[in-house]
């Protein structure tokens, strides 16, 4: 009995979803798309999960939901909600973007203008520094956003 649950059900899983991934991928009708799309925000957490070192248990406890909840999610292919969904990505440290779609998309800045007339009231010195500040921040947030990157890829 122990061998069927150590070794003959994970084994049916693993090729039960292999196929749906393997062979479902071409799908038509909408609510297949989002079987798929669950199926892979699962595999693509469990994938962090690995490279962090992390377990579904360690999950669950950062993320203070039940690790029966977070298994069923994964065996059901269901998203969890919104809400939780976000914790699981911030403790993975991606987006929930990335683990719905696969699309690891750099945040945009909005483009800043040299040109401050809403600090007309600033010394050109202190306009300057405002401008160099801004710069640093966005270079700043670009390394970051690359070393979280450079983690998710590895």
């Amino acid at each position: 009995m122990d061998i069927l649950f150590k070794y003959i059900i994970p084994i049916s899983a693993f090729f039960c979803k292999y196929f749906f991934i393997k062979y479902l991928k071409k799908t038509t009708h909408p609510s297949d798309n989002y079987f798929m799309a669950s199926i892979m925000f699962w595999v693509r957490t469990n994938e962090l999960l690995k490279s962090l070192k992390m377990s579904q248990i360690d999950l669950a406890s950062k993320a203070g939901i039940s690790i029966n909840t977070i298994r069923g999610w994964s065996h059901k292919g269901l998203f969890p909600n919104a809400y939780e969904s976000v914790k699981i990505a911030e403790i993975l440290g991606t987006t929930v973007e990335y683990l719905v779609t696969g699309k690891d998309i750099k945040p945009t800045i909005s483009p800043f203008s040299e040109d401050l007339p809403q600090y007309d009231w600033l010394t050109d010195k202190r306009k300057s520094a405002v401008i160099e500040f801004y710069k640093f921040q966005v270079h700043e947030q670009d390394k970051e956003f690359t070393e979280i990157s450079g983690k998710q890829m590895a």
